[in-house]
């Protein structure tokens, strides 16, 4: 939406003049997120780093196996992430949010189904 009023800033930077430096400040992830595709966890999890633009294949895999690691199991790792149950579709969600390493996080009721 374009503005009408106002101002809005973030991490000092013009919402308006930076938006896409922005958007590569935020992580997102709504309520409701649910994977339809048939690619394995750390396959959906390679295609988010893709699209955090690590340009690094090294580094990416290295990421991407960290970040396995910090969701757990490691066995669902090439399981068909469809096919996850609905807590550990919840932490492949929140680790999607965190690839690119994103200042800031706009996350809605992650924890909703996760064990403590």
């Amino acid at each position: 939406m374009e503005a009408s009023s106002g101002e809005v800033a973030v991490e000092g930077l013009d919402l308006i003049q930076s938006r896409s430096k922005i958007r590569n400040l935020i992580g997102y992830l709504s309520q409701v997120f649910d994977i339809t595709s048939n690619l394995t966890a750390r396959e959906y999890l390679d295609y988010c780093y893709c699209l955090s633009f690590i340009d690094n294949p090294e580094k990416q895999h290295d990421a991407v196996d960290a970040m396995l690691e910090r969701i757990g199991p490691t066995d669902a790792a090439d399981s068909r992430a469809k096919k996850l149950s609905f807590g550990m579709k919840r932490r492949l969600g929140i680790a999607q949010v965190l690839t690119g390493n994103p200042r800031l996080l706009v996350v809605d009721e992650q924890t909703v189904g996760l064990d403590p």
